[in-house]
This record gives structure tokens, sequence and C-alpha cells, in this order.
């Protein structure tokens, strides 16, 4: 088979740009996992701060249960 040097030139730019839309694409999947790896932080951060929320909601019926104990314990004192 005859190639000229044109030809084989060519044929290695497009294997070259090939390798770069490979490449692109691998990029890509990287961000992607990236982004998703975000989420999932993301998520784990909203579950955090919804626990926080319900250890302040049990303390403050800890603390309004305290309180009126202590006001029964005031009347019958007095």
């Amino acid at each position: 088979m005859y190639f000229t040097i044109k030809s084989i030139a060519k044929r290695f730019y497009t294997l070259k740009n090939y390798f770069i839309a490979l490449n692109n694409h691998f990029v890509a999947l990287k961000n992607y996992f990236i982004a998703l790896n975000n989420h999932f932080i993301a998520l784990k951060n909203y579950f955090v701060v919804l626990k926080n929320n319900l250890v302040l909601l049990k303390n403050h019926f800890v603390a309004r249960n305290t309180f009126f104990a202590a006001l029964q314990n005031y009347f019958a004192v007095t």
C-alpha cells in the first residue's frame, strides 16, 4: 500500500484529535463525579443540620418540663 507523507500526517493528526477528545470525555466524567460527590456532601450536611434541630427541640422540651417541675415544687412548698 502506498501512503504519501501528507496522508500519514493527516492520519496522525486525526489520531491525536481522537485522543484529545477521549481525554476531554474523561475530564467531563471526572467533573461529573466531583459534582456527584458534592451533592452527597450537601445531603450529609442537610441530615446533620436536621439532627441538630431535633436535638435542640428535644432540649427545649426537657427544659420546659424541668421548669414546670420546678414550678410544681414551688407551689407544693408554699
